[in-house]
C-alpha cells in the first residue's frame, strides 16, 4: 500500500482528523496560536502520525509574542508556519517581520526547519531566508521564488533538507511518528 503524506495542515476539523487517522495519513500539522498549539500537543499525543510544527503565524503576531510561542517553538521538530502576508493580513508589516525575523533566529539556533507562508511577500522573504542556513518549505502564491532561491545552498529541494532534521528530532522512527 502506497503511504500518504501531507507536508502541510491544520488540526483541522474532528471529522478530517478522523479521517487522516482511518487512512493513516502522516501529516505535518502547523499551528499558528499559542491555543492551537496547546490543542495541537494533546492530538499529536494521541495520533502517532502528526508530525506537530508550531510558530507564530503572521495573521496571528499582533497577540502574542514570540517569546510566549517558544516553549513550543523548543518542543517541535519544526517551526512553522511563519512568514510575511501582504494579502490577507491587517497586521502592520513591522509586526509581522520582527516575528518572522525572530522566528528564524530561534530556528537556526536550534537547527530546526521551518514552514513559510509568504503570500505577496515571497521576494522578501526570498532576500530574507538567502543567507540563512535553516531548511526551509513554504506556501503561498508563488513558491517558485523561494525555491530557486534556497536551492542554492541545498542542492535539492527543501524537503530533502527537512525529514532528515525531523529525522533528528526523535519523533520521526521508521515511517512511523513517535508518541509523546
Amino acid at each position: 500500500m502506497t503511504r500518504i503524506y501531507d507536508a502541510h495542515a491544520h488540526l483541522g476539523s474532528e471529522a478530517e482528523r478522523r479521517v487522516r487517522r482511518e487512512q493513516d495519513i502522516v501529516t505535518m500539522v502547523c499551528a499558528g496560536t499559542l491555543a492551537q498549539a496547546e490543542r495541537l500537543s494533546e492530538e499529536a499525543a494521541r495520533n502517532a502520525n502528526i508530525l506537530p510544527a508550531a510558530g507564530l503565524h503572521p495573521w496571528h503576531c499582533d497577540k502574542c509574542s514570540v517569546g510566549e510561542m517558544r516553549p513550543f517553538l523548543e518542543r517541535v521538530p519544526v517551526i512553522g508556519e511563519i512568514g510575511l502576508d501582504s494579502v490577507w493580513c491587517q497586521v502592520p508589516m513591522e509586526i509581522q517581520r520582527r516575528a518572522f525575523e525572530a522566528q528564524l533566529d530561534l530556528a537556526a539556533q536550534m537547527g530546526k526547519p521551518v514552514v513559510l507562508h509568504t503570500k505577496g511577500m515571497e521576494a522578501e522573504i526570498a532576500r530574507t531566508i538567502k543567507n540563512t542556513r535553516t531548511p526551509t518549505w513554504f506556501t503561498g502564491t508563488r513558491p517558485w521564488n523561494i525555491w530557486r532561491i534556497t536551492l542554492r545552498w541545498t542542492a535539492t529541494s527543501p524537503w530533502d533538507r527537512i525529514w532528515p532534521a525531523i529525522r533528528r528530532s526523535g519523533r520521526w522512527r521508521s515511517g512511523r511518528a513517535r508518541t509523546g
